[in-house]
C-alpha cells in the first residue's frame, strides 16, 4: 500500500500577510509554506472518507520564535517534523476559512484577520492547525514583521496538492 507522501504530489503554498493602515495604505509580506509530515496523512484520510479538508483546519496563529537568538530578522527555517510554534502569541487567531477543491488537485485558502487590539507585537513564525487545537500542518517563519494596534492583519494561506 502507497504512503500518505507517495499518494500526494508537491504539496506547496504560500502565505501572504497583508498589513492595513487607516489610511488604506497596505504592505505585503508573501512567503512559501512549509507542508509538515502531519498533513500528509490527514489529507488522504479526508480523501478516503470523502470529506473536505477546509472542514477540519481550523486555527491561523502567529508566533514570535522561530529565529537566529538575538536577532529577529533571520528566521530558522521550519521542519517537516515540527509539531507547534516555538512561541504562540495569546489570543489564537479567529477562524474565517474558505475552500475551493477538484477532482484531481486540491486548492484551498484560508483567511483570518488579526484586529488592531490583536498580536501587537513582532511576529517571526505562523502557522496552521487542525480543529483538534493540538496538530500542526503547516509552519512558516520569516524576518520580524512588527503589527502594531495601528494596523489590521489580513491573513491568507494557500495550500495546493495534486493526488495520485
Amino acid at each position: 500500500m502507497a504512503t500518505a507522501k507517495d499518494e500526494i504530489l508537491k504539496p506547496r503554498g504560500f502565505v501572504e500577510f497583508i498589513a492595513k493602515d487607516d489610511s488604506g495604505e497596505c504592505s505585503v509580506l508573501r512567503r512559501a509554506n512549509l507542508c509538515l509530515d502531519n498533513l500528509y496523512e490527514h489529507i488522504i484520510d479526508c480523501l478516503r472518507e470523502g470529506t473536505s479538508i477546509t472542514n477540519y483546519i481550523d486555527k491561523i496563529s502567529l508566533g514570535t520564535g522561530g529565529h537566529s537568538a538575538g536577532d529577529d530578522t533571520i528566521p530558522i527555517p521550519p521542519s517537516h517534523d515540527d509539531t507547534s510554534l516555538e512561541t504562540e502569541i495569546d489570543p489564537p487567531g479567529k477562524k474565517d476559512l474558505t475552500g475551493r477543491t477538484s477532482a484531481t488537485a486540491y486548492e484551498i485558502e484560508f483567511n483570518t484577520v488579526f484586529l488592531k487590539t490583536e498580536c501587537n507585537t513582532r511576529i517571526t513564525e505562523a502557522g496552521l492547525w487542525l480543529d483538534d487545537g493540538t496538530t500542526l500542518v503547516n509552519r512558516i517563519t520569516f524576518p520580524a514583521f512588527e503589527k502594531t494596534n495601528s494596523l489590521l492583519l489580513v491573513v491568507r494561506w494557500n495550500l495546493y496538492f495534486t493526488i495520485v
